[in-house]
Order: structure tokens, then sequence, then C-alpha cells
């Protein structure tokens, strides 16, 4: 239950910070699905970047 706690800490401590993160992954990931090798390096980018 430990992984529970700590999310439920940090849902509770940055939930608009986690949603914006979420959202930017979302269309990330939707940008990937359509912009081709492109995607790649998008990706990559925003892994790096977290």
């Amino acid at each position: 239950m430990h992984l529970h706690g700590s999310f439920a800490e940090r849902a509770v401590g940055s939930k608009s910070a986690r949603r914006r993160a979420d959202a930017r992954a979302v269309l990330v990931l939707f940008k990937a699905s359509t912009a081709g090798i492109d995607s790649i390096d998008r990706i990559g980018l925003f892994n790096n970047h977290l």
C-alpha cells in the first residue's frame, strides 16, 4: 500500500500540475501517432524533459 499512499499524496499535493502533465502526454502521444518519424524526436525530448 506504500505506492497507493505516495500516489495519493502526490495527487493532493500537485493535482493541477499532474493534470497538466497528463494533458501534455496525451497531446504528445496524439502528435506522435500523426507525425510519423518526427514523433520519435518529440517523445524523446518529452521524456528527457521529465
